[in-house]
This record gives C-alpha cells, structure tokens and sequence, in this order.
C-alpha cells in the first residue's frame, strides 16, 4: 500500500500510480547575418543561389518528397491593368484608372453639352522580377547527399537516436538569421556529456554544409553574432487509478445528496 497527497494535503491511499515520463532536449543555435532585415530583391537573389545548391527555402507545410514547385531567380511577371477612356465626340479625351472617375466625367460633360462617352481597356505589361521566397524552411535537394530518413519528414533531419534538426534562413525586421533546432527525445534523463555528444555529434557534418552554403550565398564567412542553448522539457503522466476515480465518485454522490437535503 502506498500512501501519497493531493490537494489540501487529504491523504489518499492506493495501491499503485502508473507512470509514463519521456524527455525532450532541444538545442538552439541561431547564426545572425545581419542585424536589419534584407530587402526584397536582396533576399530573393539569396533564395536563387541557394536553391542552385540544393537548399530550396519554402513554406514549413511542404510534406512530400519531391521539391517544392518554385522557380528562383529572375522569372517574368505579368502586371493586368483595367483603364478608362474618356472620348468626346468618339475622340480620345482623358484616360482615368477608376470606372467612378470616367462616369464622373461622361455626366459633368453631357450636362455642359458635349457628346460623351468611355469605354475600358484592359493593359498588360510583362517584366522581369526576382522571384520572392515562399517561406523559411528548407528543402533539401537529393544533390547535396545528406544521408537521412526523408520518409520522416522532408524538411528535417533524421539521425539516430532519435535525434532530428530543422534548418530555417529567416529574413525579419530582427535581421537575417539561420537557425538550427535540435531534438532528442528519450525515456529518462541523460548526463551533459551524453546530451551535448548525441545532438551535436550526429548532425555536425550536415549543419556545417548547410551553414557554409548559406554564406557563400551571403558572401561572408562568419555571423556576426551566435546565440546557442539547450532547454529540457519533461512531459509526465500519471493515469488515476481505481481508488481515486472511486473517491472522486462518490465526492459526486456526496454533493449532490446534500443539495437535495437543503431542498
């Protein structure tokens, strides 16, 4: 028999709890690049050099094996635009952007007596742009040959032991930073020197390819600032058993017979 407390300090009395614990450790390294988010066309260039390596940046929802349907680099962009014409004695007059404005027109000429009409135009213009990224995540082509399990999810990395990190380049008003977030999951806890060997071991020669390509790209060789961690998170449960379902069963019967009694 085991004697244990729950609120209030009652003493409960059960013959056993069931107990299931597993550990998460989970490291942070976040490589800043600059301290002022890059500009559009900047980052887009980024994107392009990236993805000519094999790192295809795009949305954390990209959940199958092939790469994500996007093109970086220069790609032309077609820009529809709808104009008016304002012609007087079907003759062009004025051209406005806004059918509100064209009408406005046609009726202050048609009460001064002119012969007024519009008609719209639909414009389109092609140019060429540097396609924007679609998200900070990263595809990670079969041409850099990092040996992992892609049947897990193809934006991490699998090792063993359970271990996976996730790569991110993210371009805020915070700056430009690459991040690598580490997991290892286990059923008990481990010692600093297991953690730190597991998780940083394991992805090392993957986390420096990803890391060199992204300042190739950038043209650097360093960040200018590194902020790393490890954080353990505990998940415990414990199922109640037979005795205090019982407890607080009748905790139940109790209330509810004392409030027929008042009545």
């Amino acid at each position: 028999m085991v004697r244990d407390t729950l609120f209030n300090e009652y003493p409960i009395y059960h013959s056993s709890i069931v107990n299931t614990m597993s550990v998460s450790y989970v490291q942070e390294a976040k490589y800043k690049y600059a301290e002022e988010k890059m500009s559009d066309k900047a980052f887009s260039k980024i994107a392009a050099k990236l993805s000519e390596k094999g790192l295809v940046l795009c949305s954390s929802s990209h959940w199958t094996n092939t790469p994500p349907s996007v093109s970086y680099g220069l790609v032309e962009e077609v820009d529809s635009r709808i104009r008016y014409l304002v012609t007087i004695d079907n003759k062009p007059a004025i051209t406005v952007r806004w059918a509100s404005d064209a009408k406005s027109w046609k009726e202050q000429l048609i009460e001064n007596g002119f012969d007024c009409d519009y008609t719209t135009e639909k414009v389109e213009t092609t140019k060429e742009v540097w396609a924007k990224p679609t998200g900070s995540s990263m595809y990670m082509h079969d041409s850099l040959a990092i040996k992992t399990d892609k049947s897990y999810d193809y934006l991490k990395l699998l090792y063993n032991d359970s271990v996976v990190m996730t790569p991110t380049l993210n371009n805020s008003l915070n700056g430009l930073t690459l991040s690598f977030t580490t997991r290892w999951e286990t059923e008990k806890v481990a010692r600093k020197a297991v953690i730190e060997s597991t998780m940083v071991q394991a992805p090392l020669a993957d986390l420096g390819l990803i890391q060199s390509i992204v300042e190739d790209a950038l043209g650097l060789t360093e960040p200018i600032n590194i902020d790393c961690n490890f954080r353990c998170e505990t998940l415990s449960t414990s199922e109640c058993t037979p005795d205090i379902i019982a407890m607080r069963k009748q905790a139940s019967i109790d209330a509810r017979n004392a409030t027929q009694e008042e009545e």
